[in-house]
């Protein structure tokens, strides 16, 4: 039997200047585009989409639409439908993390720079370098030589000190700082650091809850499933069975629901939480935007901060000059690439599809098909 999963991801581009008009973005003539993408691709999921400016005063111009279908009973998305986020819930993590960098009262304070060593218990890798050296830059950059080790990592009802306790058992591929390696472990190494650094020692998931998600009113965004779902908007994962991959890989098949992968989470989140655990809606999304309260203006994450998330420090593939987009920028990108460059071609007509010249951002929450595999 044939087997194509369907997931839930977000794909955002931010750039921050001041918007060229006021005029609708997600017009009739998009929301055919979208709309015939999802019939090209026979999803049986829909997509979310926010799209966002900055004005000439500072304040923001906000568009936001559902498209297609988010539930098995034919349901479907609107802004507010919940979507899992998938590994973009990372952005969350490098979030929390650098509201320890900037906490000024933390004793001892830490920097992007210091060395897991001197502050994480058990830490310790099978290569004497790595070992020593790693900083939270490394680790957030995915270049310590480790590679994926998933099945070291997708450990059930696993704990912090044990999966720390594992790493130096798990052989590097790469040497330290060569290359790019993406790796899960690491972002729930980074997940810990709210509970070892802090005094009264907070699970990830409520340190983020409360530094983040209240504070900037991303009153829909969760990393528990069993919150999302008695919302009654959480969105379904779909797979597609009895598919012939050779002729047509992306054929209607036969839909069917997928359980949610870490439904086995509790209240306070697990190691699953920081690299993949976060539930949100594209409105909530858009909220991120610059680290502002979106009506006080107050700065819950520093600019530092998000200057920081928004530097590029490890390129995986081709080169750093790809995408000539401004320097004061927020950038967080899962691309699905030929829904994406066929939009951003749809949006500004008549430019190179990579470039994204305007003050927009564009934010979708929605069905992506992954890589088929057989079972």
């Amino acid at each position: 039997m044939h087997f194509l999963s369907i997931g839930t991801i977000l794909l955002s581009f931010g750039i921050y200047a001041s918007a060229v008009d006021n005029s609708t973005i997600l017009s009739p003539k998009i929301d055919t585009f979208i709309n015939n993408v999802l019939a090209e691709w026979n999803t049986a999921g829909g997509v979310a989409v926010a799209v966002v400016r900055m004005d000439a005063q500072g304040g923001w111009l906000v568009e936001t639409k559902g498209y297609g279908v988010a539930k098995a009973d034919g349901t479907k998305v609107t802004q507010d439908t919940i979507f899992a986020l998938g590994s973009d819930s990372k952005l969350f993590d490098i979030l929390a993390t650098g509201l320890l960098v900037s906490n000024q009262s933390l004793t001892p304070q830490i920097s992007w720079k210091t060395k897991l060593a001197s502050i994480m218990p058990g830490w310790k890798l099978m290569d004497p370098v790595a070992s020593s050296e790693s900083t939270i830059m490394d680790l957030m950059s995915h270049r310590t030589g480790l590679p994926r080790h998933d099945y070291s990592y997708f450990v059930y009802n696993d704990t912090f000190p044990a999966l720390i306790h594992r790493l130096k058992y798990l052989k590097p591929s790469a040497g330290f700082r060569q290359i790019f390696q993406y790796n899960n472990m690491m972002y729930a190494v980074l997940s810990y650091l709210p509970t070892v650094l802090l005094p009264h020692k907070p699970p990830f998931v409520r340190y983020v809850k409360e530094h983040i998600l209240d504070s900037l009113g991303l009153n829909s965004t969760t990393y528990s499933h069993a919150t999302a779902t008695a919302t009654g908007r959480m969105a379904d994962g779909f797979a597609r069975t009895g598919i012939n991959q050779t002729a047509n890989p992306l054929d209607a098949g036969i839909p069917r629901v997928l359980p949610y992968l870490f439904d086995f989470a509790g209240g306070d989140g697990n190691t699953f939480s920081g690299p993949g655990g976060v539930l949100t809606t594209a409105v909530d999304a858009m909220l991120l935007l610059n680290g502002q309260h979106p009506t006080t203006n107050a700065t819950i994450i520093p600019p530092g901060v998000v200057q920081m998330v928004a530097t590029g420090v490890t390129v995986p593939e081709g080169n750093a000059c790809v995408i000539p987009i401004p320097q004061r920028m927020f950038l967080s990108i899962t691309l699905m690439q030929r829904f994406v460059r066929a939009l951003c071609h749809c949006l500004w007509r008549g430019a190179d599809p990579v470039v994204l010249p305007r003050s927009w951002c564009v934010l979708m929450l929605g069905a992506f098909v992954r890589n088929p595999i057989r079972l």
